[in-house]
């Protein structure tokens, strides 16, 4: 394949890119409120190692992975003032790979619970721009599996990270509300 710029990309590595993009995604808008309850307990190295199981069944006839479960790290915090959690991830080494995910409960403290509570799902990924020159660019998946991509994305720095999510929540909170008020 003919590549005019520097840096030929590669494909992202398997085990990172299917953890970062398919399978926390997937697991956590399947059952947002046992996802965050289990991901906030002490039963939340559990079902991480059984995620990560089922990654390495998907993605180990690729090769064995460059890192462990050990090697990613998750927060809970707060984020636009909704349950969040922070995922790091082990350094990406390919474009699309991320450095970070990021997950949040769209659900008030005071909120009565009807149905499923939407959730917000962002990453902070490896980019390239076309001279080469590394990058991060943040991005988000769509309740309906589509990928966004917002360019350019803030350092590699959980609070740069967070700051970035919550101006996005707050810009669709704006838009959402703006919507109702034309209609």
């Amino acid at each position: 394949m003919w590549w005019p710029f520097k840096n030929k990309p590669s494909a992202p590595t398997p085990h990172h890119y299917v953890l970062a993009h398919v399978a926390l995604r997937q697991i956590a808008r399947e059952d947002p409120l046992q996802f965050f309850a289990e991901m906030a307990s002490p039963g939340r190295d559990g079902l991480m190692k059984w995620i990560w199981e089922q990654v390495c069944e998907s993605c180990d006839d690729e090769g064995k992975a460059a890192f462990s479960i050990d090697d990613i790290k998750v927060s809970t915090v707060r984020c636009a003032g909704y349950p969040t959690l922070l995922i790091r991830m082990p350094p990406p080494r390919e474009v699309a790979e991320a450095h970070m995910v990021c997950i949040v409960l769209e659900l008030e403290d005071d909120t009565e619970i009807k149905g499923t509570p939407p959730v917000a799902y962002y990453t902070l990924e490896r980019g390239m721009s076309l001279d080469g020159i590394a990058r991060t660019v943040l991005c988000s998946w769509d309740e309906g599996g589509v990928h966004a991509n917002y360019g350019d994305g803030p350092s590699v720095d959980e609070a740069a990270f967070l700051e970035a999510v919550e101006e996005h929540l707050r810009d669709d909170k704006d838009e959402d509300h703006s919507s109702s008020e034309e209609e």
